[in-house]
């Protein structure tokens, strides 16, 4: 029993941790988008006051 109860709580932390990796790239991935589109925008309003 107690093997069965290590290799679940195992599992258990292995899904948290992946959860945690997966949850951060997304974090990584959302900031990252909104920095191209903050780019995007100054830019264009840069082009805009220019031309």
């Amino acid at each position: 029993m107690r093997a069965a109860a290590d290799v679940v709580g195992g599992v258990v932390t292995a899904v948290v941790v992946g959860g945690v990796v997966v949850g951060g790239v997304v974090v990584v991935v959302v900031v990252g988008a909104v920095v191209v589109v903050v780019v995007v925008v100054v830019v264009v309003v840069v082009v805009v006051v220019v031309v």
